[in-house]
């Protein structure tokens, strides 16, 4: 009896002293892509990473295994039939690429990892994660740009901004084409009027403006001459230079003394306004010059565009509010959607919004990147009719 007792102690004591090494040495937190269980993953590849917990002082990796499976039931039963990574001897627990079968766009995928300590002990496996995939083949894009039905207001500019430069007395020049010569009657050089809390924002100190029947100027006529003394800053007031009986097509204003900003020195207008039989003839008319801002709401265009200042322009379309009635059949597994908008956007399904996130997808460059968002309509959505909605705010 003792001999058994004895026995019996001895397994609990190895059972116990395994569990507390198995409990000393964990995975947690298992991410993808930096997120936890992650949406719109839409890179083929995606890294993969966990934490290692253990109280052992010195404890580190050596080896690790990763399952990745198409289901949970067979990650449950350890069975990866989309990647199984095998012991792999490594220190790597961060950014790990994923190497196993290609993916498909909008496939939900599971996995989880376990670890084996410096003494080659096996960690348990960690708890169950997933990630969804994005996007991962532009072909797979079925959907269609919608919005409203009326044209789109065009980008609208502060107006004409030189580049930057060091030296206060740099030549800088923009001149208007306004197609064919025309009897000029009068020309209005606008200043920015305010820019910030600055009035006459860029306006030169001294500056000429000439007319010319060709584009390089070889025979200008002078209209007007601010070269010998400094301006005082407009504010908000026109240059207003009357012409007589003269034929031109081109009108060009040359800076000679430029505007300090901060550290350097531009020039800036905000339109430039040539008239001929009472109208204004350079309103849309083609820009050119020796160098020129074309960000941050400047651009050559704006010189000619007919507003003073973007306040003028009539207002672009108001939020859009769309609406979809659609029938949800029985059996559905999983609802996956990818929504992308310039600007930003809100979605609800039946009354429901959908998703925490204010103003998405984020605002961007949109004639470079546009972003989309991936969200999981399943539990939105209940078997027979359904409705989604959205609001649509200006791109």
């Amino acid at each position: 009896m003792r001999t058994l007792i004895c026995f019996l102690a001895g397994l609990l004591a190895a059972w116990s002293s395994a569990a507390l090494a198995a409990a000393d040495w964990r995975v947690t937190d298992p991410r993808c892509e930096y997120g936890t269980d992650p949406l719109g993953v839409d890179v083929p590849a995606p890294r993969l990473s966990w934490k290692l917990e253990s109280q052992t002082q010195g404890q580190k990796q050596t080896a690790c295994q990763i399952l990745v499976a198409s289901s949970r039931t067979l990650l449950d039963q350890n069975r990866g039939d989309l990647w199984d990574s095998g012991k792999r001897r490594t220190d790597q627990n961060l950014l790990v690429p994923y190497g196993g079968r290609a993916l498909r766009s909008s496939q939900q995928v599971f996995w989880k990892v376990r670890a084996w300590d410096k003494d080659g002990k096996p960690s348990d496996w960690s708890a169950a994660a997933s990630w969804t995939t994005g996007i991962l083949d532009p072909a797979d894009w079925k959907a269609h740009w919608i919005g409203a039905s009326t044209n789109p207001r065009p980008p609208l500019f502060i107006g004409y901004h030189s580049a930057t430069t060091p030296q206060s007395n740099e030549i800088k020049w923009v001149q208007v084409d306004l197609g064919v010569a025309r009897p000029l009657s009068e020309i209005r050089l606008h200043p920015v009027a305010r820019h910030g809390n600055r009035t006459g924002f860029g306006f030169p100190l001294r500056f000429k403006i000439e007319a010319s029947l060709q584009s390089d100027f070889a025979h200008p006529v002078l209209l007007h001459d601010q070269t010998a003394t400094d301006l005082p800053n407009p504010g908000a007031n026109p240059v207003v230079v009357p012409v007589h009986n003269l034929q031109a097509r081109f009108v060009r204003v040359t800076a000679t003394s430029l505007w300090k900003r901060d550290e350097l020195y531009c020039c800036a207008f905000s339109e430039l306004e040539v008239f001929s039989s009472g109208q204004n003839v350079a309103r849309g008319a083609k820009v050119s010059a020796k160098d020129s801002v074309e960000d941050y709401g400047w651009g050559k265009i704006g010189l000619t565009d007919g507003f003073l200042s973007r306040e003028e322009a009539p207002p672009g379309p108001q939020t859009l509010m769309l609406r979809r009635e659609f029938t949800v059949k029985p059996g559905l597994r999983r609802a996956v959607i990818h929504l992308c908008g310039l600007g930003c956007y809100e979605l609800s399904v039946n009354g429901a919004k959908v998703g925490p996130a204010l103003f998405p997808p984020g605002w961007t460059r949109y004639d470079k990147t546009c972003l989309y968002d991936t969200y999981v309509l399943t539990p939105h959505l209940r078997e027979g009719p359904n409705a989604a909605g959205l609001l649509l705010g200006n791109g």
